[in-house]
């Protein structure tokens, strides 16, 4: 999961700069509702959804996704 906020962080000035672009994260259903035998994974799952989302509202406005 921080692998994929660095990455995305790393892009995010050129996204912006160019004013058009995509970052699109994978996850799964156990971010919103974690299996209890896959509590680690459920949890990054959440970490990764919380990220994303926070991400987006930072880019809001500048042509990216």
């Amino acid at each position: 999961m921080l692998s994929d906020v660095r990455l995305a962080r790393h892009y995010a000035p050129r996204v912006i700069g160019r004013g058009w672009g995509r970052v699109i994260f994978v996850s799964s259903g156990a971010g919103v509702q974690a299996p209890s035998d896959w509590i680690h994974y459920g949890m990054s799952k959440t970490a990764q959804l919380a990220g994303s989302r926070g991400m987006a509202q930072e880019v809001a406005g500048a042509g990216s996704r």
